[in-house]
């Protein structure tokens, strides 16, 4: 799948090598070009396609879409991982995560501890740049008597009884640790599709106000000639088969004969004389493929 600088979200920078904030790293040449971005923030809202974080780096809201069960919660700090670039248009800057890493502690100053990212890194200290209680960013230092695998941007959890005067000031006899995560990718949402789904039969589900909510179905045909995209074939109210189109916009791998579940969303098209949609696809568990050699498919 090609992928494409898009002026408007990274801008000239993005060709001169600028730093950029939430931007881990970017290689772009005229034979190709590789994205790895990453964003922080705290979620402030969650949708059940996408939620939004609040990133202080970007100094903005950003939409991030997912096609993998996220399981993202109001008020906590997570940190997503890209393949893809930065997008902006007029109204929003959005994402498409590869992974979400979901912290057990937000940066900040707390009664009995700081929490901050690493921002320099030497063999007996380190600089911990956290948000103060205004918003703004701190800086403080913690030597460290031990070797250590600390690195910058990591998040961590400063302890002390004592802080020396100094600028910054200095955390004496310090206890310092990773902040605690948990990642949420499509290994993990796999394993929990299967465990859900394994439940379900071939066919479209909808939710409480009747309109479709997903599909589980069999890919039938894959199409690399225009675009990237797979049929999927599920039975429909009247017994017979039906098909949904999905294109594969972010270079997704499927077999003929893979068992898939498709959610629908806002770009989903009912409409015409095909079902469309993109992306948001995932396969799952094959026991299921097991299961209709036994079972009657099905219409929720």
């Amino acid at each position: 799948m090609k992928k494409v600088i898009l002026a408007g979200a990274l801008g000239i920078a993005a060709f001169t090598g600028s730093n950029i904030p939430g931007l881990d790293s970017l290689t772009a040449s005229a034979a190709v070009q590789e994205f790895n971005t990453t964003v922080e923030g705290k979620v402030i809202e969650v949708q059940s396609k996408y939620f939004i974080i609040e990133s202080k780096e970007l100094n903005e809201s950003v939409t991030i879409y997912t096609d993998f069960q996220a399981n993202a919660k109001p008020g906590e700090y997570v940190k997503v991982n890209s393949n893809g670039p930065l997008l902006q248009n007029a109204f929003t800057t959005s994402l498409t995560a590869n992974s979400v890493e979901h912290f057990e502690l937000a940066p900040g100053n707390y009664e009995q501890y700081t929490v901050g990212h690493v921002s320099e890194v030497s063999s007996n200290e380190l600089l911990v740049t956290y948000i103060d209680n205004n918003g703004n960013p701190e800086d403080l230092r913690v030597p460290l008597k031990n070797t250590h695998n600390f690195k910058v941007n990591d998040l961590v959890k400063v302890e002390s009884d004592f802080w020396a005067r100094s600028i910054p000031p200095i955390a004496v006899n310090a206890k310092v640790e990773k902040v605690k995560t948990q990642i949420n990718d499509y290994s993990t949402s796999t394993e929990s599709l299967e465990k859900e789904d394994t439940t379900l039969k071939l066919g479209m589900y909808e939710k409480e106000d009747g309109q479709p909510n997903f599909v589980i179905g069999e890919i039938t045909k894959i199409d690399k000639d225009y675009t990237d995209y797979v049929a999927v074939k599920y039975p429909s109210q009247n017994g017979k088969n039906d098909v949904v189109y999905v294109d594969l916009t972010q270079g997704q791998q499927f077999n003929i004969g893979d068992m898939v579940r498709v959610d629908f969303h806002d770009g989903s098209n009912f409409h015409g004389m095909d079902k469309t949609t993109y992306d948001h696809i995932q396969k799952i568990n094959d026991k299921i493929k097991q299961n209709t050699n036994k079972e009657q498919w099905v219409w929720s």
